[in-house]
């Protein structure tokens, strides 16, 4: 959480890794999956809080049922993909998993509905001297919150991720 101006006004900036080899092992797939629904999850704790989430996800927005739906019912906003669609630019892949790999757009910069207004610009970094990502730069006008505060009257608590996935396996079971 961030304060900004008084105070008053807060963001929240999250940043994820999801499970390596979620595209090549159907196992793998799947605890990515059950991180990206606890991810939304934390996301929706955060009500109308302008909140960001920044991390490498292993898979696309498209690639992800979970992330695709929250996309799709807009409460979850892909800030390089808007940014792109915006100006015309053609969307960039972020990762290359070797020399000649053709590379894969999985390094995101996602927002909820109240976080988006403030995303002035998503770019991938080409030279940012990591051997197989291509980071992406976000630009965010924090004072664009200054005027838009929301009042929570009691902070609401992270989730643990430990409880949540013994949740989801007591379910399974």
């Amino acid at each position: 959480i961030i304060g900004l101006g008084t105070g008053r006004e807060t963001i929240n900036i999250f940043v994820a890794y999801g499970y390596a080899g979620a595209m090549e092992n159907k196992d793998t797939f799947d605890k990515n999956e059950e991180l990206m629904a606890m991810i939304l999850d934390e996301l929706a704790l955060t009500g109308q809080t302008p909140t960001f989430v920044f991390g490498d996800f292993q898979l696309s927005p498209q690639q992800s049922g979970i992330l695709a739906n929250a996309q799709d019912a807009g409460r979850l906003f892909d800030l390089h993909e808007t940014w792109c669609q915006d100006t015309g630019q053609p969307l960039e892949p972020t990762c290359f998993p070797t020399k000649k790999s053709k590379g894969r757009r999985i390094d995101l910069a996602l927002a909820n509905h109240a976080g988006k207004p403030a995303a002035k610009g998503t770019f991938v970094m080409p030279h940012s001297g990591l051997p197989t990502h291509r980071p992406l730069r976000t630009f965010l006008d924090l004072g664009y919150f200054e005027s838009t505060f929301t009042s929570d009257s009691k902070a609401k608590p992270f989730n643990s991720i430990a409880l949540r996935q013994h949740h989801l396996r007591d379910e399974e079971n």
